[in-house]
This record gives structure tokens, sequence and C-alpha cells, in this order.
């Protein structure tokens, strides 16, 4: 949909373990959707909290820390349905809020 490599931004870091073990960590703005168990609709990364499950490739990731950063550069794709798998965890290439040009 749109990126760049150099412009600034501020990204929502979540944490989660699997059953087994703790995974990379995904990161994406905090208007971008991911898909929690029980919950009907895609919520954006914001009201994401800690103890959620977010759907991920292989089963369910209890959210353990979210935190903040930045980080140069961002790319948001667009696929034939809005979503994708981003470090093996359901999300939406679909954000609200503005658009900067």
């Amino acid at each position: 949909i749109h990126s760049s490599q150099t412009q600034p931004n501020e990204f929502v870091r979540i944490n989660s373990s699997s059953a087994d073990e703790q995974e990379a960590p995904i990161e994406l703005t905090e208007n971008h959707f991911l898909f929690i168990k029980g919950k009907a609709e895609p919520i954006v990364a914001s009201q994401v909290n800690v103890g959620d499950f977010l759907i991920g490739k292989d089963g369910h990731r209890k959210v353990t820390s979210i935190s903040r950063v930045t980080h140069d550069g961002f790319a948001a794709p667009l696929t034939r349905d809005a979503t994708m798998l981003v470090d093996g965890v359901l999300a939406s290439a679909l954000a609200i809020g503005t658009w900067r040009t």
C-alpha cells in the first residue's frame, strides 16, 4: 500500500509465547489490525493487552509484554484479502488513522 526506507515510525512491539517457547516479537503500528482469540473482529494493536492470545500459524500465542520502539522505514503490503502472516501471527495490512503523503 505504501512504504518508506527512511521515514522514522513508532511501532508497537508485542512479545508472545506459544505453549512451548517464546516467539519472535511482532512489530506494527498501533493502528494496524491483529486477530485475537475470542474476538469476532480484529482489533488495532494499541488495544492488545498482556494476557490476550494472538492467532498464530501454529496455534495461539499468549501476549507476554508490550512496548514501543522506533525504527527508520516501514512497509505496508497489499494482499488479496488484506490479511497476512507476520512473524507467524495473523495480521492485517489495513489500519485506521491518517495517511501520510
